[in-house]
């Protein structure tokens, strides 16, 4: 019989649940002193201004799709203009998305302890739950009109999807199908929120392509060839509604504008900015534009891209901080105002550390079952990678923030939990829970 995975007698599960609970009404307290402020510190407004004219021409209009900008999220003018419309209040609409998310976020922490505790090791997925709630950018996000907690939530969604897609057995395939078109219409959400999470596509789609054998209380019948084949068609029932519908939305601007786009307007905008002597690696502010640029400039600086590429890391790691970094927590929950001490970044360079240490470990333990040492894995990890790879893809590629990584937060936060299981706990770092029963 396997081991659940919540276990009352648990000291970790249950000093973790109470720094979750703490990291919950910190975060609730402060919707409740910003109240109905769609961003309680100017510089945090980034492109609500934005956003709150998009849902004011869908209220006006009721047409979700021509909208009249393209460029900042559709999918989150989308997203703002349903909740708008289902609002029953005549007021106080900032602050029921303020509460709408502070549910997508506890959704999120479940979801991160659900993953961490079932697919990776026993007691990572508190510890994980806990860094994820007390995180200040999730507490500062929930109480924005931006769309960063909405995608995380997402990307935790999508995650547990593909995970229970490759639970469902049986004689009929119909679940897991239902399953694989749920994540692709997640995958495609997200898409329209940001362009940059598109490497979310073709990333899942080679993964369930290429999908590793089933790991511990798991059994596949089939020979290689079949097996191939029955993840090539897993991999097309992913992909089609998913490209069809981007496929479609991107014809139909493309017409609207005549001229060729991909979900929304800007990309060869950011590529000039992003690929440019001028360029810093931060997403803002923007530099000016000299040629050369795009392409021709990577061909001709290969030395200033690598250059950059280090700079994007930084500021996605936060080990340089850009205009919207949050400072002191203490400041940030007590004042509502940004206060930058010398204390954050020490900090910040830790928590990367630590999380590349979890990554290596973890990559460390997978070789060694690989190898036939240890007692075989479970395989779900894969969506771990698959989720922070795009997250992390468009930023490296174009121009980086500290709160582009804010959706991929939870992994970074269960890596960091393995890590340090792996450094204070006593089981040996390739034992993992016991397979969770099909079906």
């Amino acid at each position: 019989m396997s081991r659940s995975w919540f276990q009352r007698s648990n000291a970790v599960a249950f000093v973790a649940s109470v720094l979750i609970l703490a990291g919950l009404l910190l975060t609730l307290r402060l919707t409740v002193v910003t109240r109905d402020e769609p961003w309680f510190v100017s510089v945090l407004k980034i492109d609500g201004p934005s956003y709150i004219k998009g849902m004011k021409s869908i209220a006006e209009s009721g047409d979700f799709l021509n909208l009249d900008d393209i460029y900042h999220s559709p999918g989150y003018q989308m997203y703002l203009g349903a909740i708008d419309r289902l609002y029953p209040l005549d007021r106080g609409l900032f602050l029921g998305l303020k509460l709408l998310n502070g549910l997508l976020f506890l959704g999120t922490i479940a979801i991160t302890v659900y993953l961490g505790e079932r697919h990776v090791r026993r007691n990572a997925g508190w510890i994980a739950g806990a860094i994820l709630a007390l995180s200040l950018d999730w507490h500062a996000y929930v109480n924005l009109l931006q769309g960063e907690v909405l995608q995380g939530f997402c990307f935790a969604l999508f995650t547990w999807v593909m995970v229970r897609a490759f639970r469902v057995t049986g004689a009929s395939h119909a679940p897991r199908a239902a399953l694989l078109v749920a994540a692709s219409l997640l995958a495609t959400l997200l898409t329209l929120q940001q362009v940059r999470y598109f490497p979310l596509v073709p990333f899942a789609a080679v993964a369930l392509l290429f999908r590793p054998a089933p790991g511990a209380g798991e059994r596949d019948p089939l020979p290689a060839r079949a097996s191939l084949r029955r993840n090539a068609r897993a991999s097309l029932l992913f992909l089609a509604p998913c490209l069809l519908l981007l496929g479609a939305w991107s014809w139909h601007h493309s017409v609207r504008e005549g001229r060729a786009l991909f979900v929304g307007k800007g990309s060869e905008f950011r590529i000039r900015v992003a690929y440019n002597p001028n360029a810093t690696g931060a997403s803002y502010p923007y530099p000016e534009v000299v040629e050369p640029t795009g392409i021709r400039f990577v061909l001709a600086r290969p030395g200033k891209v690598a250059w950059l590429l280090r700079e994007r890391f930084f500021y996605l790691a936060n080990w340089k901080r850009d205009i919207w970094d949050l400072g002191s927590p203490i400041s940030l929950h007590r004042e509502q105002r940004i206060v930058r001490t010398a204390l954050e970044i020490p900090l910040h360079v830790a928590g990367t550390l630590l999380f590349l240490a979890g990554v290596v470990v973890r990559l460390r333990s997978r070789r060694l079952v690989a190898a036939g040492i240890g007692p075989r894995g479970d395989t779900a990890d894969i969506w771990l990678f698959v989720w922070l790879g795009a997250v992390i893809t468009g930023p490296m590629l174009v121009f980086a923030s500290a709160r582009f990584l804010i959706p991929g937060l939870p992994v970074v936060a269960i890596f960091q939990a393995y890590a340090l299981l792996a450094i204070f706990g006593s089981r040996p770092l390739e034992s993992l829970p016991a397979a969770e029963p099909a079906g």
